[in-house]
């Protein structure tokens, strides 16, 4: 029986984060099988799996892949942007496309990547819009049935892919003449097939093709791009392929063909999707509906606007009720989206545990070929994408489309189709709230933020003091540390400094105060963190689970939620000051009493320092000013030019000062000053001093 990569319990968690329906993919298992397809082919010297962008086209699994030594093999224009906005480059990329824009190989040609040729025509077509590449692979189509074991897998001469034979001997000659350096050969014959003998089936043919050619035009081919079309077990009762003994069957076939005729130099590339990614992702979706006619259906919030291939193929994805998956399926559903469309079925007697409304339901095997085939039929808006770290966190790596999105290319008709967007409230969860406060304590106190991580480095290139290179060296292996065994950066973990800003299209359901509050108190007490809050000023009895936070709230345009929690140890906030200058005493007065807070506060905010500033209002609003200007991004330029020159100027005035890394003298004082301003009396000048420490730690979601 096929069971989710995620329990239950997690996954109830995750949904009240992130409302479904959501694709949910499993880091563990995607890395696991990147080893163990490059492992199965390690013989063969030259292997590179290249990923077919198309089945997941998302940049942090490609990312994934890319830490696993794979390539990618891209079709079109966009998934070549996004294979080089991953990082990309080179012979990295497989160009395998048909009928393809001049643009589109122009782009490919610049990238270098390696472009697989469909057609005889397009070398000149090539030639004429990009120039001919020293490397080039063509995709080979032998025509007829390719059988295996007297079976027909499928009809390549119904395909419209690829070079027959004799125009693959023509096109080698006229490519050698036109300059090329290196051949490569490419097919693809089948689709998600289910026996061991496919790859290798395919590889001889492939193989041998190529001692013909050798032999033909003396033309040794370089590489052969066996493709993708191993397929994976859909159904439980399914036999799955197995990659170790398709890999040695390649290689003896490899060993009869190519090495026995002095070719055993050849590399072997794979371009797997489905493989790759399929049963490590799922579509997650909730029971809307009951209804019981002639037969009984369940409606899910998910329709094939997010998942097709049943509707399009008829295809089989295995289902699981979470929560009861040790229960008997003794029940009979047709599971059902929302489409005007009758094909718009999941499952047709299906039989399941009795299903309630409410219920999560999970559909299997959806990693590839899922989301990507996802569309807008009946207005339907596309589902966010999330990912199954393998510390058990989770990543929205992709948001949910929202009207918004659906909208954006009609903007030139004229027509506003936002204008009564008001009265459409979006709801979110106190729960989703929660879970999302007690993440992001944990991630503040665990892992420096990047922009104060380089920062660090920054100051550690320049410092030429030993005790304070030390210092800083040892900042940035704690913070590491800190990361990676999931540890506090610092033993004060702070009082939960929290900033929401809340869309006007939002009401929570719940006590959104209480929702935080719960946040911050299941992250501390999940993590061990310290409880460092006082329930009274002066009596001093410690409220044992570090609430109540310090809460402060803004509005802005629109249905999302942000929310910024920002520990705040008191090493720091005990140096902090604030002033009520007069008018009189102008920039002078304002930047000589910045000073004068980060003089005195020496080496007991544990510097290099971050100084926030907070200018005008009331006393009170400079001081939250200065608060908030601590979350700004390090390195970052004030968007003022008056104040970007003053922010610059006190950076180097403060560094001056020589109180350097925990105080030991240096170069680094602060990493940075930020400076926020408000409209103030005309009799007053407020000024408020917020000092954080070297990792002034904060964290920021979006709901």
């Amino acid at each position: 029986m096929k069971a989710p990569f995620v329990t239950h319990e997690k996954l109830e968690e995750i949904i009240a984060r992130y409302n479904t329906p959501f694709y949910l993919y499993d880091e563990k298992g995607i890395r696991e099988n990147a080893r163990r397809v490059n492992e199965s082919f390690a013989w063969n010297k030259g292997f590179k799996e290249y990923f077919a962008v198309k089945a997941t086209p998302n940049p942090v699994i490609l990312k994934i892949l890319r830490d696993e030594g794979c390539g990618v093999d891209c079709s079109g224009m966009t998934e070549l942007m996004m294979a080089e906005a991953v990082g990309f480059c080179g012979a990295e990329i497989m160009f395998s496309s048909n009928a393809t824009p001049a643009e589109e190989f122009i782009y490919a040609k610049k990238l270098g990547a390696i472009i697989n040729l469909d057609d005889f025509t397009h070398i000149d077509f090539l030639d004429t819009r990009a120039g001919i590449p020293a490397t080039i692979c063509l995709r080979y189509n032998p025509g007829g049935s390719f059988v295996i074991s007297n079976k027909i897998m499928d009809v390549p001469g119904e395909a419209k892919y690829g070079f027959t034979k004799r125009q693959l001997l023509e096109g080698f000659i006229k490519l050698r003449d036109m300059g090329v350096k290196e051949f490569g050969l490419h097919a693809f014959l089948a689709s998600n097939t289910l026996t061991n003998a496919y790859y290798p089936a395919l590889a001889r043919l492939l193989f041998e093709t190529a001692v013909w050619l050798k032999a033909e035009t003396d033309i040794p081919v370089s590489f052969i791009n066996l493709s993708g079309g191993i397929g994976i077990p859909y159904k439980p009762e399914d036999k799955p392929n197995d990659i170790n003994v398709i890999a040695k069957m390649v290689r003896d076939v490899y060993d009869e063909t190519l090495a026995a005729n002095g070719l055993g130099n050849v590399a072997i590339f794979s371009e797997l999707g489905r493989f790759m990614l399929g049963p490590y992702g799922c579509l997650v979706a909730t029971a809307a509906h009951k209804k019981e006619i002639y037969k009984n259906y369940i409606g899910l919030d998910a329709c094939a606007a997010n998942l097709l291939r049943p509707a399009m193929y008829g295809a089989y994805h295995h289902i699981t009720v979470s929560g009861k998956e040790n229960l008997p399926c003794d029940h009979m559903y047709d599971i059902t989206g929302s489409l005007c469309e009758n094909n718009d079925k999941f499952a047709i007697n299906r039989k399941l545990p009795k299903i309630e409304t409410g219920d999560r339901i999970v559909i299997h095997d959806a990693g590839a070929h899922g989301f990507a085939m996802g569309y807008n039929y009946n207005g339907k808006l596309k589902s966010a994408e999330l990912l199954l770290r393998l510390d058990g966190d989770v990543e929205l790596i992709r948001r949910a489309e929202t009207p918004a999105d659906y909208f954006a290319t009609l903007n030139a008709t004229g027509y506003d189709f936002e204008k009564k967007k008001s009265a459409r409230l979006r709801f979110i969860d106190a729960a989703q709230i929660t879970a999302t406060v007690a993440e992001l304590c944990a991630k503040a106190n665990f892992e420096i933020s990047e922009d104060i991580r380089t920062a660090l480095n920054g100051a550690l290139a320049v410092e030429t003091s030993p005790l304070a290179r030390t210092v800083l060296d040892t900042l940035l292996e704690n913070a590491s540390v800190a990361a990676r065994e999931k540890l506090p950066i610092c033993q004060d973990t702070g009082m939960a400094v929290v900033f929401i800003s809340i869309g006007l299209d939002i009401h929570v359901n719940g006590d959104i105060n209480e929702a935080i509050n719960e946040g911050v108190r299941r992250g501390y007490a999940e993590c061990y963190f310290r409880s460092s809050v006082a329930r009274d000023p002066i009596n001093r009895v410690n409220t044992g689970d570090n609430t109540p936070a310090v809460i402060y709230y803004d509005f802005e345009p629109g249905d999302k939620l942000r929310i910024t929690v920002a520990p705040k140890g008191f090493g720091s906030e005990n140096m902090s000051k604030v002033c009520m200058l007069n008018p009189s005493d102008g920039l002078d007065g304002v930047e000589d009493f910045i000073l004068e807070t980060v003089r005195s506060a020496g080496a007991n905010p544990c510097p290099p320092v971050i100084v926030g500033v907070g200018i005008g209002g009331t006393m009170d609003k400079a001081a939250l000013l200065s608060k908030q200007a601590l979350t700004r991004e390090v390195g970052s330029v004030n968007a003022d030019p008056f104040w970007a020159e003053v922010e610059a100027r006190l950076l180097v005035r403060i560094n001056e000062l020589g109180i350097g890394p925990a105080g030991f003298g240096g170069k680094t004082t602060t990493l940075g000053a930020h400076i926020l301003t408000y409209p103030t009396h005309i009799a007053g000048l407020p000024v408020a001093v917020n000092i954080g420490c070297h990792a002034t730690r904060h964290r920021t979601a979006v709901i």
